[in-house]
């Protein structure tokens, strides 16, 4: 009940909210009519509270004025960003400025070309970082990249950083607070490769160091621009898949005909190659007449008798 009149007392006073604004013809008795209405719930509603508050009124006293706080914080916090963005307002002319795009890559493959290519299309300067860690092994690795790196040479520096744990996010980030401290460049562009996954299972095995980059490149730089490049692997298989046919031959890229056409295969000057269903067909047709007709000569009318039994 309680609920019931506050939802009549609201609507009341908005009917004469309405009428106040709309101004109309007749819009002050109809607002005198709401009014009085707005009244005798309003006294409804404490009546209700009073009589009702120790058996659970007191938490509509709660809520109701904690939402409506809620919803008007809401509504202010939409309309200070929305002033903050220019929303409905026409901007200036876009200005393109110098970029900086730093692709963090740990070994060479599909997924790093495509990153490369990337960052070669959007940015004006492309850098390459690699990180590196103190271990044996690890300086055989860092080795055979900067090898196969120089044999690849797509035109972009390979920035090596050397890290004595086993964190390739400190490094990086360090790196991009350096170059921000220079002020050289007004936009740098981190850009993170990965690969998507055809099932939402395999998420858990990929791109784990993206999202770990991701966070700490957000919490430790100021003004750095983060993009990461979902690369599909459907692309890998169908351009796989294409390079086979090619490779195979123009046989294997021809459309395939409806069995026993007589056009199947047929080439412009050459005469269409015999299909072998119907060839057998008639051959089969043609040994059982001459069957029947050497058993009718041979036999008469009684090896006649047995053919129609057949």
């Amino acid at each position: 009940m309680c609920a019931t009149s506050i939802g009549f007392t609201l609507s009341q006073f908005g009917m004469v909210k309405h009428w106040r604004v709309q101004r109309s013809r007749g819009w002050r008795n109809r607002a005198m009519i709401n009014g009085v209405g707005a009244v005798l719930t309003t006294a409804t509603t404490i009546i209700e509270l009073i009589s009702k508050f120790t058996e659970g009124a007191w938490l509509i006293v709660l809520v109701i004025p904690a939402l409506v706080l809620l919803f008007n914080r809401v509504h202010r916090s939409y309309h200070r960003i929305g002033a903050l963005l220019g929303i409905g307002q026409i901007p200036g002319p876009p200005i393109r400025h110098k970029s900086l795009v730093v692709v963090p890559v740990s070994s060479l493959s599909r997924l790093t070309a495509a990153g490369i290519s990337t960052a070669l299309s959007i940015g004006d300067e492309v850098r390459a970082v690699s990180v590196y860690f103190t271990d044996p092994d690890e300086e055989a690795a860092d080795a055979s990249l900067r090898d196969s790196w120089e044999q690849w040479h797509p035109n972009v520096p390979l920035i090596r950083l050397r890290s004595v744990h086993r964190s390739i996010v400190k490094p990086i980030v360090k790196y991009l607070c350096d170059i921000e401290a220079k002020n050289k460049y007004h936009k740098i562009v981190v850009l993170i490769p990965e690969v998507q996954p055809r099932r939402f299972w395999d998420y858990l095995l990929f791109n784990q160091r993206g999202v770990i980059l991701d966070r700490a490149i957000r919490r430790g730089t100021a003004n750095v621009v983060l993009c990461r490049l979902r690369y599909r692997l459907e692309t890998v298989v169908d351009d796989a898949t294409a390079a086979a046919a090619r490779a195979s031959g123009p046989e294997t890229l021809r459309p395939r005909a409806w069995r026993g056409s007589a056009i199947r295969d047929r080439e412009p000057g050459r005469a269409p190659r015999p299909n072998r269903l119907n060839a057998t067909r008639h051959a089969l047709s043609a040994t059982v007449i001459a069957r029947s007709v050497g058993c009718a000569l041979q036999r008469g009318p009684l090896c006649r008798r047995k053919l129609t039994a057949r």
